[in-house]
């Protein structure tokens, strides 16, 4: 399952730490994105502008492929446990549970399906459950710091993880390893009800069935693994023995006060069933496509 193996150390910093008192923050964070596979998605840039008030948070999504420049965004509400899929070009929107964790990694824009990483289409709440299955993933992790570094201007810690992920059964079959460096800096992570735990945070990325029960589990320096995400993270690199990885790093950062607005949608907008907002995405897909917006 090489999709757990890239994400794992995105999604492990909500299940171990990274809390604390917050403020309106606005960033934006570009990643590139190399798969490591013959005809995979080498190179990719991906830049997503996020804006967080409160217990809610709107991002936007832009992803270049090619000569075509694929779009998406959405709204989510702590306090209503809901997630908005936005297509601001068309005012339409559909509601979904709030997914923990699905914050931290960029959603995909896709033709058909929900938005998800790396493929095109598809998360880990796509698939209906069918046969019960359990599998296991032990990580074994050593530190290194690395020392300070200024990332756009904000003094950031700096570590090196080297970990050793052997995963059983329904997670996939094999070990793999995985250099990774982070840089933190001493700012509280913002809405923390996108958290998830490290067994949930393997289970969704590796889009694994709500019937996989993955038992997963920790060993070597916990808790340096802990401080090279106690923060907020403005880049991270990671690297895997079998090649491919992804770098993400925060490009602009404000903690400026933030109007209501971005939160909200006016009345303008049209609240639609999943598969008619699946049905929009193509439409507006076909458009940019045909050479008709953004084309």
């Amino acid at each position: 399952m090489k999709t757990f193996h890239l994400l794992l150390p995105a999604l492990v910093c909500s299940g171990l730490a990274c809390h604390g008192a917050r403020a309106d923050m606005q960033w934006t964070e570009v990643m590139k994105l190399d798969s490591g596979q013959p005809g995979g998605p080498a190179n990719m840039a991906i830049s997503t502008t996020k804006w967080a008030k409160k217990d809610a948070q709107r991002s936007e999504t832009s992803m270049k492929l090619g000569p075509i420049n694929m779009t998406s965004a959405e709204i989510t509400r702590c306090d209503e446990g809901q997630t908005y899929q936005l297509l601001p070009d068309q005012k339409v929107y559909t509601v979904a549970p709030l997914t923990p964790g699905g914050g931290l990694m960029p959603q995909m824009p896709s033709m058909g399906g929900r938005g998800g990483f790396p493929g095109m289409g598809g998360r880990a709440d796509a698939a209906k459950p069918e046969t019960p299955e359990t599998g296991t993933s032990a990580i074994d992790t050593k530190l290194k710091d690395l020392g300070t570094e200024k990332i756009v201007g904000i003094d950031t810690k700096h570590y090196e993880v080297d970990m050793t992920v052997t995963s059983t059964g329904c997670a996939g079959t094999g070990t793999q390893s995985i250099v990774m460096e982070t840089w933190v800096a001493d700012i509280p992570t913002p809405v923390p009800c996108l958290a998830v735990s490290p067994e949930g945070a393997s289970k969704m990325a590796a889009r694994l069935r709500a019937s996989c029960d993955v038992k997963t589990t920790f060993t070597g320096d916990v808790t340096g693994m802990k401080q090279a995400f106690s923060g907020f993270l403005m880049k991270m690199k990671v690297s895997t023995g079998k090649g491919g990885g992804f770098t993400k790093e925060v490009t602009m950062l404000s903690r400026a006060e933030l109007p209501d607005a971005p939160f909200a949608l006016g009345e303008d907008w049209k609240k639609v069933s999943d598969s008619e907002f699946q049905q929009a995405k193509r439409r507006g897909m076909m458009k940019t496509l045909m050479g008709g917006a953004g084309g």
